[in-house]
């Protein structure tokens, strides 16, 4: 949408009206603004703005806040809950996904740890001596199965490369680091048939938080690291901007001024992250890898990081970008204008079908052949 901005006397004269009041500023710095209308990007192709439309006007599930839960029982029927209208919802989509992306299907078990290896039709020339892992979303508590294969059949499909997804575990039933050993294991196993560099992690959402965990795990453990990783909605932290303007832009009522500065939808006291060191602590960087030293942060393997301008990622996946920016790792940041949080999911989307190219590119390029 192209908007005329004039100044006249120093006020803003916006489609020749001009501005009856300035948005209040408290002193904190805090804006308070009037209502105002928020239109879909005039460039979004015609299935994004049909998508959009029909989750700002009933979102299909809301998102995960658990921070309010006072007790043990309380969290554990929250994630059930959870869980069950996640599957209901995506073992659906699942299908239609599947059908658009054929791809064989293995369930087996590497190293104790259930995994899901996605195979397609051929594998190409330049794939036969590389993988990809794939760390589902699901906020560390969803997603096993459903999302697994939402993530990992489009691109198995796309770029005719093998895919391993992991089961790792999860809150409320197990508690950190369990998700960054699973992933350890897998990885080591593969590297028995596969160079380290020539195996490529990436995850959407909570598996994206989860690949930046891996790689401080490994690098705590002297390990070798893979050939790159890839971030897909979601960054090492919590906190900024798009906290509070997402929530807004997908038609939600808007939080308070904290939720800009700190907030959360995992729980401190129950779940998966409820034994994890505090990010500001000496192992905190296996949480937050922002929190790592400099020269440990300086020995990350080339890393992607996709956000949308409507995701409450945004903000990490932002500041996620400068702390290794500016360390020198070979970084690509791809920011998609009024896509939501993990909006591959719709994989019939030219925004979502981008992503996966990109994704795919940017392995191909770092990956060892």
């Amino acid at each position: 949408m192209l908007v005329s901005v004039a100044v006249v006397n120093g006020e803003a004269d916006i489609k020749g009206e001009k501005a009856d009041h300035n948005p209040a500023v408290n002193a904190d710095g805090t804006i308070s603004v009037p209502a105002f209308e928020f239109p879909l990007p005039a460039e979004l192709s015609p299935e994004a703005r049909s998508y959009m439309i029909g989750i700002l006007e009933k979102p299909p599930i809301s998102t995960p806040v658990t921070a309010q839960i006072e007790t043990a029982e309380q969290y554990r029927d929250y994630v059930e809950n959870y869980r069950a209208t996640m599957n209901n919802m995506f073992a659906t989509f699942e299908a239609e996904v599947l059908k658009a992306h054929p791809v064989k299907i293995t369930a087996q078990q590497m190293a104790g740890v259930p995994v899901e290896i996605f195979t397609p039709a051929s594998v190409a020339v330049k794939n036969k001596n590389r993988v990809l892992i794939n760390l589902h979303g699901g906020g560390f508590f969803a997603g096993e199965k459903h999302i697994g294969r939402i993530e990992s059949a489009p691109i198995a499909d796309i770029g005719k490369i093998r895919v391993v997804s992991v089961n790792y575990r999860q809150g409320y039933e197990h508690t950190f680091p369990a998700a960054s050993e699973d992933v350890e294991k897998v990885f080591d196993e593969l590297r028995k048939e596969y160079p380290p560099q020539n195996i490529g992690i990436y995850g959407c959402s909570a598996g994206a938080a989860l690949a930046g965990q891996t790689i401080s795990w490994l690098l705590d453990k002297g390990k070798p690291l893979p050939g790159a990783i890839g971030m897909l909605s979601a960054g090492a932290g919590g906190s900024g901007d798009s906290l509070y303007i997402a929530t807004i832009s997908m038609a939600q009522p808007a939080p308070p001024a904290s939720a800009a500065s700190g907030g959360s939808m995992r729980s401190s006291k129950f779940g998966y992250f409820s034994t994890a060191p505090d990010s500001h602590s000496a192992d905190g960087h296996l949480v937050d890898f922002r929190q790592a030293p400099k020269e440990l942060r300086a020995r990350f393997p080339p890393t992607l990081l996709v956000t949308g301008t409507r995701s409450f990622d945004m903000s990490s996946v932002l500041s996620s970008h400068r702390s290794l920016t500016q360390v020198g790792v070979d970084t690509s940041l791809q920011v998609f204008d009024g896509m939501p949080h993990c909006f591959v999911y719709q994989h019939y989307m030219p925004e979502a079908k981008d992503a996966f190219d990109t994704t795919l590119r940017f392995f191909d390029r770092h990956l060892g052949k």
